[in-house]
């Protein structure tokens, strides 16, 4: 499989309910090159087509992968891509460490502020 030409069906969202409620899907597709995986994050329901890059989309991959007996087709560690689609090329590594799944990566900053509540 491979994510890197798919395109979503917002219809298709639609029709089975995934514009509704907190819900946040992520695809990884295989590649024989280096990254590991490519990553794909969409969540329609909160107004975001496409998230560029994000680390709930890896880790909820990395998590399917444990839990579907396949975290070791990448050994104890991998590197994700994510965001090329969108124009943003990011790399999100994945360790696997005991029960505990790790997550780094380089972050950039968009919007720098501050929230004042009343």
């Amino acid at each position: 499989m491979q994510s890197t030409g798919c395109h979503p069906t917002w219809h298709w969202f639609r029709i089975h309910g995934f514009h509704q409620g907190n819900r946040h899907h992520s695809i990884g597709a295989t590649g024989s090159k280096q990254p590991a995986i490519h990553v794909r994050s969409f969540a329609p329901a909160h107004g975001i087509p496409e998230d560029p890059v994000c680390g709930s989309g890896n880790i909820s991959v990395a998590a399917y992968l444990r839990k579907a007996g396949q975290a070791g087709r990448f050994g104890e560690r991998y590197v994700a891509r994510q965001g090329m689609q969108l124009g943003r090329d990011g790399k999100v590594a994945i360790r696997f460490d005991g029960d505990e799944i790790l997550l780094g990566g380089s972050a950039v900053t968009c919007i720098d502020g501050s929230l004042r509540l009343a």
